[in-house]
């Protein structure tokens, strides 16, 4: 086989392997109702969870198992938030004392070592070499990674939306372990938790394109990109955009998106291009030589009785939602 074959060989598995979702545990830990990866729980020095919003005491609408602070809500609702991490803990036997997270989620590509900052700051990855500190970030929509090295015991939470995504978020995370913590891609293994997917998530073309971009490079995207910021900058100008224009830039996104076969991470809807961000995530870290990607097939906005969601939350006018958690902690 010549290495343009085996490169389309190795691409074509990289995407199989992306676009596969497992089934994953659903458990319950005491009166909470948590979620594992199966290929995660398979190490014993490592813990992990990912939450639902069941198990908890929080108010509507944020019943009943709020992890997040929101700044907007009375004290009471904060205060049933913090309570509900220290169950949290309780039900992992982890420290709750020790329990970190970032100061604020802001949708970045940075990632810090916990053990040169004493609070991390506005920053979307966060990873770890101490032994019981636990780390958790919150997420209602957004894609929870978890990146696990089992030779160099470090392990990186990262918070990764669309403009994560599209930043590379979980690359950046890669590259960091291998920079400031010796690991090998090749040793690092990795869950992707419950997040919003395919069937849910419609877009605007811009973040299409954007999100393409991270998985190609093609000189027919170059252009259309252009194409789509020239549109951007006759708009700002006071140019009307007919809904025919955008149509005719939709049909003309997906004609290539089929043609460069990216159908899988993306999924024409009626009016607009709906995005995987599961599995774009997983095909960035395969792509930089991650051994194994495990992807739950747990969709939150679809899943109304299991997980928070704020894209349902606004297409509904239902406003505020909660927050669910992902949680790994070295013991």
């Amino acid at each position: 086989m010549n290495s343009s074959n085996q490169m389309k060989t190795m691409t074509a598995l990289m995407k199989e392997k992306a676009l596969t979702k497992n089934k994953w545990i659903i458990e319950k830990k005491g009166d909470l109702t948590l979620v594992f990866s199966p290929l995660l729980k398979q190490y014993p020095t490592f813990v992990h969870a990912f939450t639902t919003r069941l198990g908890g005491k929080s108010k509507s609408p944020f019943d009943s198992f709020n992890i997040g602070i929101n700044n907007t809500t009375d004290e009471e609702t904060r205060a049933d938030a913090r309570h509900n991490r220290a169950i949290l803990c309780q039900s992992l036997n982890l420290p709750f004392q020790h329990l970190t997270t970032a100061k604020r989620l802001v949708h970045s590509a940075d990632v810090v070592m916990l053990e040169t900052t004493v609070q991390p700051g506005e920053v979307d990855g966060i990873a770890t070499k101490t032994r019981l500190r636990p780390i958790y970030m919150t997420f209602a929509d957004c894609v929870p990674v978890i990146i696990y090295d089992p030779l160099k015991y470090v392990i990186c939470l990262v918070h990764a939306g669309w403009r994560g995504t599209a930043s590379g978020i979980g690359q950046e995370a890669v590259r960091f372990m291998i920079n400031e913590c010796g690991s090998a891609a090749k040793d690092l293994v990795s869950g992707i938790g419950p997040a919003i997917d395919l069937c849910c998530y419609p877009v605007g073309l811009e973040v299409v394109l954007k999100l393409m971009r991270t998985l190609t490079d093609n000189h027919e995207l170059t252009e259309i990109i252009k194409e789509m910021n020239d549109i951007a900058a006759k708009s700002e100008a006071g140019d009307s955009i007919g809904d025919q224009i955008t149509r005719e830039m939709t049909n003309k996104i997906w004609l290539l998106i089929e043609k460069l076969d990216l159908a899988g991470f993306f999924k024409k809807g009626p009016t607009q291009i709906h995005v995987d961000l599961k599995s774009i995530n997983a095909y960035q870290l395969l792509a930089l030589g991650v051994s194994q990607v495990d992807i739950t097939d747990l969709c939150t906005s679809c899943k109304k009785d299991l997980f928070y969601s704020y894209r349902r939350s606004s297409i509904n006018q239902e406003g505020t939602t909660g927050r669910q958690a992902a949680i790994a902690c070295l013991v």
